[in-house]
């Protein structure tokens, strides 16, 4: 009996040895898309309620875009030349067909956090200055949400 109960103590602590979190960029690719479609989802839940639907198309970028802008901060500088992947939240075939989406979210490449959430090609927020987990820590006020969908959304 105490053979087979150290057997299956030992056998419990390399299981758990497995469960720890593997850094974001060693994630195989079916991980890391179900990891930012994920990421995606909440962080569009947080910031636009509205904006999301379970029955949306989501669709993980197959290439990377280069962050860049002309803005002079130097928080955002440290940020120019990061690649971000985007996730996109479609309404349907059509809009996806036409590139209209109702949310996109932008995670960088690099450590796997969110950088921007937009929604629907008109509003957004960026996390360059808070970032998202510090924004989350804190709370999400109800006035720092989007929740009115303009009607020529679809969604």
């Amino acid at each position: 009996m105490r053979p087979l109960f150290l057997s299956l103590l030992a056998l419990a602590f390399n299981l758990s040895s497995f469960a720890q979190d593997v850094p974001f960029q060693e994630l195989d690719s079916v991980k890391r898309t179900e990891y930012l479609i994920n990421l995606a989802r909440e962080v569009v839940q947080n910031f636009g309620p509205d904006y999301y639907k379970p029955s949306h198309i989501v669709e993980v970028s197959d290439t990377t875009r280069v962050f860049g802008t002309t803005f002079d901060h130097p928080v955002i500088k440290k940020s120019l030349g990061r690649r971000y992947y985007v996730i996109s939240f479609f309404c349907d075939k059509i809009k996806k067909e036409k590139g209209l989406y109702a949310a996109q979210v932008g995670i960088w490449v690099d450590n796997g956090e969110p950088y921007c959430v937009d929604f629907y090609e008109r509003i957004g927020i960026h996390f360059l200055l808070r970032p998202y987990r510090q924004w989350i820590k804190e709370g999400v006020k109800e006035t720092e949400k989007y929740y009115t969908v303009p009607s020529d959304c679809g969604c």
